[in-house]
């Protein structure tokens, strides 16, 4: 069955959920949650999405999917940056059953929208950010030649391939039949597990004298 594929850069970078929420004291926090499901408190509180009609209102019960990648800067320091390319709930709405074109457009309009919009109202105010939050650019899949020719080439952080993501399916855990992944030859790499097995033996003489008594392992 054919179906309509989005294209985005595959980022050299830690995928991690972005959790925003409020605390105990009701302010706004934000954690990221990686692939062992550990939860890292983002101790910088001045990180905040408002909502569309009001800035000093925040998203609460909602998460987002991202890669934290480091940008090179032309002096030569690094830039932390989020990169958003899913989004699973927003303010406790769940998504994950609606299209990635839909989900996609709820984050942009919701939440991307008027961060950019606040942080051009106050832009000093984004020295004091922990990292830079992006949307990732995706193109419909006949637009891999305009990814070749100038995504890629501009980019300022590692990059090992490309992502192939259907338009037309839910969010789905774990392994998604319905994500390609395109890597360059010298990019490829094989995962695989190796278990090693040793016999166990019976002491000697010797090593009975020096009080071993029972079977070891030998390595």
């Amino acid at each position: 069955q054919k179906q309509d594929y989005y294209v985005c850069e595959k980022s050299d970078g830690i995928r991690y959920l972005l959790y925003s929420t409020s605390d105990e004291e009701a302010c706004e926090a934000h954690y990221l949650i990686d692939r062992k499901n550990d939860y890292w408190f983002i101790t910088n509180r001045n990180l905040h999405f408002p909502l569309e009609n009001n800035t000093q209102a925040f998203h609460r019960d909602t998460l987002v999917d991202g890669e934290l990648v480091w940008d090179s800067l032309p002096n030569g320091k690094k830039e932390p940056r989020f990169l958003v390319f899913d989004c699973l709930v927003m303010d406790g709405n769940k998504l994950m059953d609606r299209t990635l074109d839909k989900r996609l457009a709820y984050f942009k309009e919701r939440l991307y929208t008027p961060y950019k919009k606040l942080f051009k109202e106050y832009p000093d105010e984004l020295r004091f950010q922990p990292f830079f939050v992006e949307m990732k650019p995706f193109q419909l899949a006949y637009g891999i030649e305009m990814m070749f020719k100038q995504v890629l080439p501009s980019l300022k952080h590692g990059n090992d391939g490309l992502i192939f993501t259907c338009r037309n399916t839910a969010y789905k855990h774990g392994t998604d039949p319905h994500i390609l992944k395109w890597k360059p030859p010298e990019e490829n790499t094989i995962d695989f597990r190796l278990k090693l097995t040793f016999p166990l033996v019976e002491p000697d003489e010797w090593e009975r004298k020096e009080g071993i008594t029972e079977p070891f392992i030998d390595y």
